[in-house]
């Protein structure tokens, strides 16, 4: 069983459909039911599930041979980021810990291996080191870019037919 987090977005609905598709079993873990039918359809296993909450996250978990995991995004308007972050890393990297997957993939950052001076990657830092204490076999994936980043900025390119950058 492979468990997906993140199926809402690019990353996590492409890993679902490529493991659905390749005749592996995957559940997917999503907050909000009404998000998890189209993926019951799909043939996947849906967990309701918050990853900030660790008993909830853990029992999505259980019984994996894998597992993708990604942080997902703040708000920018939000406060108290550093306090949610960290309760976040402890939360994920408990529930680890707790159902013991075979193997995890997280979706980290260009940027993770050092501990400051990275702004918001410094949470993947923290989620890495953590995540490493857990006993569970990792692999971070530290992505510098995603072309759908530039997805905000193709129409005022082809409207004044340049794209500027930096």
């Amino acid at each position: 069983m492979f468990v997906i987090t993140g199926v809402t977005g690019h990353t996590g609905s492409v890993a679902a459909t490529t493991l659905l598709a390749a005749g592996k079993p995957v559940r997917v873990v999503v907050r909000d039911a009404a998000k998890g039918e189209a993926w019951k359809a799909k043939g996947a296993e849906v967990a309701i599930a918050e990853i900030g909450d660790r008993a909830a996250f853990a029992k999505a978990l259980t019984g994996a041979t894998g597992a993708y995991i990604l942080m997902p995004p703040f708000a920018w308007t939000a406060t108290g980021i550093p306090a949610e972050r960290a309760k976040l890393v402890e939360a994920i990297a408990g529930a680890v810990a707790d159902a013991k997957p075979g193997h995890v993939v997280l979706l980290s950052s260009v940027g993770a291996d050092q501990p400051s001076g990275t702004g918001p990657v410094a949470y993947l830092h923290a989620l890495e080191t953590k995540l490493a204490t857990t006993g569970v076999p990792s692999t971070f994936l530290r992505a510098s870019s995603f072309m759908e980043n530039w997805g905000s900025m193709l129409k005022g390119a082809i409207d004044g037919g340049a794209l500027y950058y930096g």
